[in-house]
């Protein structure tokens, strides 16, 4: 175990998107569970260094990655940066926005989707795997979708977004395997954060993955043959009732949400369920 240990503490995540309660909540249990050393980077200034993170931990705040101006500003920034061991980068950064049918989604919307969850992910491969090239290779992990492949009703924007993420991170270990990259895509079902509860006050909980769940997927990644995860989507779930007998309408809390047949009832019918 301490062999272990030695190891795992040569390895430092960078975690991207660690405003979020999710990314946030992931990246604590991989350095409380796991020992693994990090690098948090976090958008918007006002974000203070969490009061959980030890001395050896790195905290960035400031940059958005899904803005060119702060891709090259924290490039700067990283070229002077030193880190002990070997960088894995967890890109962890997406954009939610809730239950919305197609018609009702304003291209501000979608656009915004796009942005978090697939543009955010390359200013971040931008500004990651030169230094993951440099050190002989690396892990390239992004947290995807179980949406992607279902395209469920009311988040076709998000599933398209989460669908595009699977293909670049194919791209990525097309483009980068021969240079030691390990690109993988974990497609997550619902994660149990508060922010998930407000937004299905009604759904069942049962087969949402907990955040160390995740996490140890993460770190299962890490510890796995390259030929097995390399340009892989896996998928992350549970195994319940709910998941597997119930409707996907019944899942979210909505079922009378797929007799409606206008926009106007389908959003009567989704505030009278709140």
């Amino acid at each position: 175990m301490r062999h272990l240990d030695r190891v795992l503490r040569d390895v430092t995540i960078v975690v991207t998107g660690a405003r979020s309660e999710a990314a946030s909540g992931i990246a604590q249990v991989l350095s409380s569970s796991f020992n693994y050393r990090l690098m948090l980077i976090a958008r918007g200034p006002e974000v203070h260094r969490p009061s959980w993170l030890s001395r050896q931990d790195h905290w960035i705040s400031g940059y958005d990655l899904a803005h060119e101006t702060d891709v090259l500003k924290l490039q700067d920034h990283l070229s002077e940066f030193k880190v002990e061991g070997k960088l894995a980068l967890l890109c962890a950064t997406g954009k939610f926005v809730g239950f919305t049918p197609i018609v009702e989604h304003t291209n501000d919307q979608f656009r915004q989707l796009i942005e978090s969850n697939l543009l955010a992910v390359h200013g971040a491969a931008r500004c990651f795997l030169p230094k993951l090239i440099a050190q002989g290779g690396g892990h390239f992990i992004t947290l995807g979708s179980l949406a992607a492949e279902m395209a469920y009703p009311y988040l076709v924007p998000f599933s398209s977004a989460k669908m595009a993420l699977q293909y670049y991170v194919k791209g990525v270990a097309n483009e980068y395997s021969q240079s030691g990259i390990v690109a993988t895509n974990l497609a997550l079902a619902t994660v149990n954060t508060q922010e998930e509860r407000s937004l299905r006050p009604f759904a069942k909980h049962d087969d949402w993955l907990a955040l160390e769940e995740v996490a140890e997927a993460v770190h299962a990644v890490i510890n796995s043959p390259s030929i097995v995860n390399n340009g892989n989507t896996v998928n992350v779930y549970k195994y319940s009732d709910s998941y597997f007998k119930d409707s996907w309408f019944e899942r979210i809390g909505r079922s009378e949400a797929n007799n409606a047949s206008s926009p106007e009832e389908t959003k009567a019918l989704r505030k009278a369920s709140k």
